[in-house]
């Protein structure tokens, strides 16, 4: 009997393993196309504007200001970026909302923060001697308002709009607000701004090689 029982234990405690191994493949793979997106869009800027690409990018104009007495987000203007690390948890906790997978998502949310932090350093190793421009010499134009100086940066301020969007997304589970059309709004939201950052860059491989794997892997309906 108790051989048995030992025996139905350790099959569901296997059976409960792989599924969990599975579900962190897929919130791998989830995310994925969104860090290959950002790569290859910012060597196609790169390609496209040269030295100003920094000022061409649409996502770091500011476009609203906030302020909480926490670190370094007092009286600090934020770009399109932030409300993207917003949106992109939101949708992803939609997804995936047990306990387990949103400490997962947090801890991902960390680590990106800290290869955007090495970020320079990423670039320089992705792109020839002869393409590369150390973003740390761009000089930004004063007429531009822009809340990085660099595409690379890893911050405390990100972090916080991802558990803000885990925050939100797990309310619109729990209260069950129409989250079936919040996540179809936020798949056709991301799809079409790819598809204008394709037309807005230069044509480069990964960028759109980025563009098809998120749209079978990460904004799908």
């Amino acid at each position: 009997m108790i051989k048995y029982i030992n025996k139905n234990f350790n099959k569901n405690l296997n059976k409960n393993f792989n599924k969990n191994l599975n579900v962190y493949k897929e919130i791998l793979i989830f995310f994925l196309p969104v860090v290959l997106l950002c790569f290859g869009y910012s060597e196609g800027l790169k390609k496209t504007f040269k030295n100003g690409y920094v000022n061409k990018c649409p996502l770091n104009n500011t476009v609203f200001k906030l302020c909480y007495q926490a670190f370094e987000i007092c009286k600090k203007y934020f770009s399109l970026w932030p409300i993207s690390h917003l949106l992109i948890y939101i949708l992803a906790t939609l997804r995936f909302h047990k306990l387990n997978q949103i400490i997962l998502l947090f801890f991902l949310g960390i680590i990106w923060e800290i290869i955007e932090t090495y970020g320079s350093g990423l670039d320089r190793w992705f792109t020839s001697k002869k393409d590369y421009i150390d973003v740390k010499k761009i000089k930004l134009s004063k007429n531009v308002k822009m809340q990085y100086t660099t595409y690379w940066t890893g911050t405390f301020s990100d972090i916080v709009f991802n558990t803000i969007g885990m925050i939100i997304g797990i309310l619109i589970i729990k209260f069950n607000f129409f989250p079936v059309f919040i996540k179809n709004l936020l798949n056709t939201i991301f799809i079409i701004c790819l598809v204008c950052g394709a037309f807005y860059i230069n044509f480069y491989p990964i960028y759109i090689i980025a563009i098809i794997l998120s749209l079978k892997y990460t904004f799908i309906y």
